[in-house]
């Protein structure tokens, strides 16, 4: 569209909100940090109840994410904001705002209960049970970072481009591309299956028995 030299030619609201990606982003922008709290609930009963949580089938994993205009005025190219009023634009804006913020708040008691959970891991004589909460420590420490990484790269951008911070709103379009960048970088350098899975992509060979979880 902006080779051919119509991505800044007029069209109206009702022509944006049309496009695919605005249909798309308008379930899955909420979506994502409803799910983002949803994690954060989940990681609070994994600590609270640790025994407990090994015994949870899939189901409560999907109970968890159950709950979880015509004058021409804009460019062709159809921003997301442009696709929908300014007043949904800003009150969806604040609602990932303050749902991150909830989210993030929760890991306060999950840390202080992840702290018991490892002293009741320390203390069980079953080595099954130990290694399972040794890798609950580790869980949840990477998605408490990962929830800060949302906040930086995706929450703080959208606040400023609400705020009309700054004129060019361009590094923080790009900036707000980044939480999925971050997300390769934590998950692999945290966990080893998945970067020997990573290696293993790219370099187009398949993967050994023992490295497959």
């Amino acid at each position: 569209m902006i080779k051919a030299g119509d991505g800044f030619v007029l069209v109206s609201r009702w022509q944006c909100f049309l496009k695919s990606w605005n249909l798309i982003w308008l379930f899955t922008g909420p979506w994502q940090d409803t799910a983002l709290l949803m994690v954060s609930i989940d990681r609070f009963i994994a600590v609270a109840f640790p025994l407990r949580y090994f015994s949870y089938s899939t189901k409560y994993a999907y109970l968890l994410n159950f709950l979880a205009y015509q004058k021409p005025e804009v460019a062709a190219i159809c921003y997301i904001q442009s696709g929908m009023g300014d007043g949904y634009f800003q009150f969806r804006n604040m609602l990932r705002f303050c749902i991150t913020i909830i989210s993030l708040a929760l890991y306060v008691p999950i840390l202080i209960l992840l702290q018991k959970a490892i002293r009741i891991g320390q203390s069980i004589d079953e080595r099954q049970t130990a290694a399972r909460i040794s890798r609950l420590k580790k869980v949840t420490i990477t998605l408490a970072i990962s929830a800060f990484f949302v906040l930086i790269f995706s929450i703080i951008p959208d606040v400023m481009i609400m705020l009309k911070v700054l004129t060019d709103n361009l590094l923080l379009y790009l900036i707000g591309n980044g939480t999925e960048i971050a997300y390769i970088f934590i998950y692999s350098l945290r966990f080893k299956d998945i970067r020997q899975g990573l290696i293993s992509l790219f370099l187009l060979r398949p993967l050994k028995k023992n490295n497959v979880t």
